[in-house]
């Protein structure tokens, strides 16, 4: 499990176990819907990272500090960047009771985007 050149992504790294990464919040549905509650997120952090850790899973990156580099649009208000050892533990991980009792209090407090990635090796 490392982190690898690849002479066919543009410039980015890519993983070689797959990674789940997970949006917070977008600006648009913080308009739609309603204001991002941070004080969730700190209820909800250290179960989904108890959790997380059950499935063989880690934070590659976190945060609310995120820059637009390129393209249109709004960045996210925050973002996370999940690896587990393979496609089959990530949503394990995503089903499991733990992690879904996180889910909940998280989904009292933001609107969110979660997104599965195949890494190669």
């Amino acid at each position: 499990m490392g982190v690898q050149g690849c002479a066919n992504c543009h410039g980015y790294t890519r993983v070689s176990a797959p990674f789940f990464r997970v949006i917070y919040n977008s600006p648009l549905a913080k308009r739609l819907i309603k204001p991002w509650a941070p004080k969730v997120f700190d209820a909800y952090g250290p179960l989904a990272a108890a959790s997380m850790a059950k499935f063989g899973g880690r934070y590659l990156a976190k945060g609310d500090r995120i820059g637009l580099l390129e393209g249109d649009g709004p960045s996210p208000l925050a973002m996370a960047v999940l690896q587990f050892p393979n496609v089959e533990q990530a949503k394990a991980w995503f089903a499991s009771d733990d992690y879904q009792n996180a889910a909940a209090i998280r989904r009292g407090g933001a609107k969110n985007r979660f997104l599965l990635i195949e890494g190669q090796d």
